[in-house]
């Protein structure tokens, strides 16, 4: 496709030439056809000189509306037969209402020829059905070409990693998504991207064309919450929904034990938090609020002597709070032996809220353990952290489960004394959030959960 053999025809007749424009057979019903080579209008002097200038514009034949991906359209500048490096080729949309080129969809682009004397021009947009004409003019050559544009067949769907995400008011943030062919298609070369008011973004993202996965970077967010969409033809759209939040709640542990009866420290709990800004001059909260969301009756609240509702003061200097002491006074709804599990929300206006799970469980049985980790661990895109806990468990190694997009180990080692500490756990350049879980001592339990998140 970057090769090109000059046509002897084309060197040696001087016969005047027919200029108008050509069109070309729709082959098959693929994205876009095998290129066509189109020949040079020069004058017969010089078209008879191999010493001479010769221009070959290249497009498909056909293409659905969309974008083409980048190679689709060149041209080629042989001087002498040799190509000639480092010339200005000018591409033209004639009608720029069809189409353009970049991201911007600019009418006119110029670009240099490279050492192969190839120009490729910013990737093409085609905008409507139709015959879009391109023109590529180099010193005193000049090329037209039509491209047959019709309209796109159901190629696959796309969506986004997440159908929700927080993220820092008035921040820079990305996001990531993905598209799913159907078999016999090609990615996009781009997605296109629409903003709510207030926010802004790039207008384009580009598709690996790989995977079909994108990423929308230097996405700045507005002052009130809204959605973005992507979308490509022949995928449909999608949709994230973005809250803006000014920070985040934090609490020391994920998991802890709440039954009548346990030995310590499984009875009572001094639970201790904190409230952080992301947004910078943005005053601390004066009080979190604590919501319940049980899974085995309102009853189950009984079990801590925690009340739905209430408030709890938090420090203005440093965001600190301490909830009121848990203190087990029923053994629940749920039968000994059984896991009754509920969870309890430390909200606060506009900061992402922390949950905690309370589990009833008999002392003797640790597949749902309590750990040390942190229940929320912020990430910054890209970060690199090592995260400590402690699984009250003897000396053996454990599989680590991670969110979508987070890297790190495979396992850790869990010492005599049940600390651990999984080193480099890397966080995606895209705002994400999801559990981190340790395995426990039998597939499907854990020994330690938390929730880490970018922002």
């Amino acid at each position: 496709m970057n090769e090109f053999t000059p046509s002897e025809s084309n060197a040696g007749d001087a016969a005047p030439q027919d200029t108008s424009l050509r069109r070309r057979t729709v082959v098959g019903a693929a994205a876009w056809a095998a290129p066509v080579i189109v020949a040079s209008v020069a004058s017969p002097s010089a078209a008879a000189s191999m010493q001479g200038l010769t221009l070959k514009l290249v497009v498909p034949d056909t293409a659905e509306v969309g974008t083409l991906a980048q190679e689709a359209v060149y041209a080629t500048v042989l001087v002498g037969g040799v190509p000639a490096v480092g010339k200005s080729v000018t591409f033209m949309v004639v009608d720029v209402a069809l189409g353009g080129f970049g991201g911007d969809g600019s009418q006119m682009v110029t670009v240099i020829t490279d050492e192969s004397g190839i120009a490729y021009p910013p990737s093409m947009v085609l905008k409507e059905v139709g015959d879009v004409a391109v023109t590529a003019t180099v010193d005193d050559r000049g090329e037209t070409a039509l491209i047959t544009v019709t309209e796109p067949v159901s190629t696959g769907t796309i969506a986004f990693k997440q159908s929700s995400v927080n993220a820092a008011a008035a921040s820079t943030f990305a996001l990531a998504g993905a598209l799913t062919r159907t078999a016999g298609r090609v990615y996009p070369a781009e997605v296109a991207l629409v903003y709510p008011a207030g926010f802004s973004g790039p207008e384009t993202a580009q598709v690996d064309q790989a995977t079909g996965e994108f990423v929308v970077p230097g996405i700045t967010a507005g002052s009130v919450d809204g959605s973005i969409t992507a979308s490509a033809p022949g995928y449909g759209t999608a949709t994230v929904a973005i809250t803006l939040v000014l920070g985040y709640i934090e609490t020391e542990q994920a998991y802890y034990r709440a039954g009548k009866g346990f030995p310590a420290p499984y009875g009572t709990y001094v639970i201790t938090g904190k409230v952080n800004r992301v947004t910078p001059g943005v005053a601390l909260p004066a009080t979190v609020t604590l919501a319940w969301n049980t899974t085995s009756g309102d009853n189950y609240a009984n079990v801590t002597g925690l009340v739905d509702g209430q408030t709890v003061n938090v420090d203005p200097s440093t965001g600190a709070f301490t909830l009121p002491t848990l203190t087990p006074i029923d053994t629940g709804r749920g039968i000994d032996g059984i896991v009754t599990l509920s969870t309890v929300e430390i909200r606060s206006t506009g900061y992402q809220a922390m949950t905690i799970a309370l589990v009833n469980r008999p002392q003797d049985l640790v597949s749902l353990k309590e750990s040390t980790v942190p229940a929320a661990i912020a990430f910054k895109p890209g970060e690199i952290k090592d995260i400590s806990g402690n699984a009250n468990s003897s000396s053996v190694t454990r599989a680590i489960t991670y969110p979508a997009g987070f890297t790190g180990p495979a396992t850790v080692a869990v010492n005599a004394s049940g600390a651990y500490t999984i080193r480099g756990v890397k966080a995606p350049e895209y705002i994400t959030a999801g559990p981190l879980s340790v395995q426990g001592p039998t597939i499907g339990t854990m020994i330690s959960a938390g929730r880490l998140f970018v922002l």
